[in-house]
């Protein structure tokens, strides 16, 4: 294999596309980013640590799909210039 991809499932590729739509459309504000954790996590919340960086805080593990699409999708919403940071607690 030439990558690192993968195949999703039915649904994993529709949370996936569902964030890429929120991404688009978000105004990125901390209240519009929690709406769209808890749509597509069902959990999850953004904290701003009040120095131009920020933290999406789940208080339950993520499964490997999960995982990937915060990781390494780039899709989660954050307001530009502002760094993102992921914590489970």
């Amino acid at each position: 294999a030439l990558t690192d991809s993968t195949s999703l499932t039915d649904e994993a590729f529709r949370v996936l596309l569902l964030a890429k739509a929120a991404l688009n459309i978000t105004d990125a504000s901390a209240p519009s980013i929690n709406r769209i954790l808890l749509a597509l996590f069902g959990d999850g919340y953004v904290r701003d640590n009040l120095d131009m960086t920020m933290t999406y805080v789940f208080s339950v593990p993520l499964d490997p799909v999960q995982t990937s699409i915060i990781f390494n999708s780039g899709v989660l919403p954050r307001p530009c210039g502002v760094s993102a940071t992921v914590e489970t607690v």
